[in-house]
């Protein structure tokens, strides 16, 4: 593996004075440090990664008010070292603890969600990397960090021409005096049931999800509301009220459209069960509360575990 590693080091080679190129090198100037001490000083490789710091030129980025390249350079750097060091037989334990720390460095989230998240995802993120040699770190950083405007040069900017708006001149006269009633169809999506949902608990949280069982707040105003409150996810009874004032208010349904997101946003701590359980208590309650109507159900992002795959 520090053969691996020194690999690495090998790729910066000739390096400008910018403030990303300075990181890099100082990254790899720790690499070959430890590649080149001693056996008996050296650590673990998993312990080697924990080890490391975020450089001071780094944090000065990501508390200023740049626009999202620095964060990208760290995220190329750290992918690139898992990529490399994987298609070099790196372990898993390896790769998995480069990705945290990348998810720590970057600010993405706290300890607990960057090691679950991490945890869920190895294996898909191992397999890609094993089975796609062109596999680039940008495409994943892309990915990771479009929310900080990540770019890749390579990717190409897709345009499609949408035809001219329909309007009601261009339509067949024909069709407007048929004697058949028009479907009437209830489109349902997103309801992102959240089983842990608490009345009263803290809905202005630090954390993704809010609005979770155990949590108190002080203040009236950030205690979550009986129906929900914005920062969360939907309480039960919220969903039954739902449904049940749909189909009470409009009797005459022709068909339902559901187009998914059952599962809630926590998704660091979903898994296959809670996953089936959750979308097995809701399409039972469409079957309670539509009786025979047909309902289309599709899968939305939020279904699978992990998350969006």
């Amino acid at each position: 593996m520090r053969s691996a590693l020194l690999f690495l080091l090998i790729i910066g080679g000739c390096l400008t004075e910018n403030p990303s190129d300075k990181w890099k090198s100082q990254l790899r100037r720790d690499l070959e440090g430890y590649i080149n001490s001693p056996p008996e000083k050296q650590q673990s490789e998993v312990s080697f990664i924990n080890s490391l710091t975020l450089p001071q030129v780094v944090q000065r980025w990501l508390t200023s008010p740049l626009n999202g390249e620095p964060l990208c350079d760290v995220c190329d750097v750290m992918v690139e070292i898992a990529i490399n060091a994987r298609k070099l037989e790196a372990s898993e334990d390896l790769v998995a603890e480069v990705f945290v720390k990348m998810c720590l460095w970057l600010g993405l989230e706290r300890a607990s969600f960057c090691e679950t998240y991490v945890k869920n995802n190895i294996d898909i993120w191992l397999y890609i990397i094993d089975n796609k040699p062109s596999i680039r770190s940008r495409t994943f950083c892309v990915y990771a960090l479009h929310k900080h405007h990540c770019r890749d040069p390579e990717r190409m900017d897709w345009t499609i021409e949408l035809p001219p708006r329909f309007t009601s001149d261009d339509a067949d006269d024909s069709s407007t005096n048929t004697k058949e009633a028009p479907l009437k169809i209830l489109h349902l999506t997103d309801v992102h049931y959240d089983p842990g949902y608490e009345v009263g608990s803290n809905a202005n949280c630090d954390e993704m999800l809010c609005c979770q069982k155990g949590t108190k707040s002080n203040r009236s105003a950030d205690q979550a509301g009986y129906w929900g409150s914005y920062p969360c996810d939907s309480p039960w009874h919220t969903v039954e009220n739902v449904l049940n004032e749909a189909i009470e208010r409009h009797t005459t349904f022709d068909a339902i459209y559901f187009t998914g997101d059952i599962i809630k946003h926590s998704e660091w701590l979903t898994g296959i069960k809670t996953n089936m359980d959750d979308i097995l208590k809701v399409f039972d309650k469409f079957k309670e509360v539509f009786k025979g109507l047909p309902v289309f159900p599709t899968l939305g992002n939020h279904e699978p575990h992990p998350a969006h795959q």
